[in-house]
């Protein structure tokens, strides 16, 4: 049975998809609180789906933060928030983008829930609003620098693969440290589900590990990353 550290339920539309793909735990993302209204239903009869409030950095609405709030004693954690200067590529812009990241990190903070985050283009920025909440944080489908990457593991935040091999993605593989390592498909926009155990070879093969033991490995990291066991 296969877990998934990011996807967008809400956007597959199908809870179906996941019994498919083998799949027992999905950390599934909301874009807005309509995603997240239809995660939580979705999650009622499904119990392998574990919802996260959070809105993407392309919905610059501060009162949709307000909305999902009320909706906190029913999610497992935050997320996909966080900074996209491809999309606010003028000041103004990514100041809303900052105010809706720091809004989400503060309510993280506050009730101690991970947290999913979306960077793209804006990872100094990143890196430094991290540095000021004490908060754990995995990095999905992460691009950046690797300098920047290192030091986001030395401070103890998570970074999550999907299957798709690059040579930038496999020296990122190699050079963080192995419990800071989950898996993702982000679908529906980069794989499916089912191609999940893809990942995990990408990084079993990378990391010079058998299958087996690093899949182990990945479900460790992804109950220290939720803070509970599955």
């Amino acid at each position: 049975m296969r877990f998934d550290s990011h996807l967008h339920i809400a956007r597959i539309g199908n809870v179906k998809e996941l019994e498919r793909c083998g799949v027992k735990w999905a950390l599934c993302v909301s874009e807005n609180v309509r995603d997240l209204r239809t995660t939580l239903s979705m999650a009622k009869t499904s119990p392998g789906i574990l919802p996260f409030a959070g809105t993407h950095p392309r919905v610059m609405d501060i009162s949709d933060v307000e909305e999902q709030a009320r909706y906190l004693g029913s999610v497992v954690g935050i997320g996909e928030v966080g900074l996209d200067f491809a999309v606010a590529r003028i000041p103004e812009l990514r100041r809303i983008q900052e105010a809706i990241f720091r809004a989400w990190l503060q309510i993280g903070e506050s009730h101690g829930m991970p947290i999913i985050v979306h960077t793209r283009h804006a990872e100094k920025a990143v890196l430094r609003i991290l540095k000021e909440y004490r908060v754990v944080t995995v990095l999905h489908a992460y691009s950046g620098p690797i300098d920047i990457a290192r030091e986001l593991a030395g401070r103890g935040h998570f970074f999550s693969f999907p299957p798709v091999p690059s040579p930038a993605r496999a020296k990122l593989i190699r050079l963080l440290p192995l419990d800071r390592i989950l898996v993702e498909s982000d679908a529906p926009y980069i794989a499916s589900p089912c191609d999940v155990e893809k990942a995990v070879r990408m990084i079993s093969r990378e990391r010079g590990i058998p299958l087996d033991k690093m899949t182990e490995i990945l479900w460790e990291n992804l109950a220290m990353f939720l803070g509970r066991s599955l």
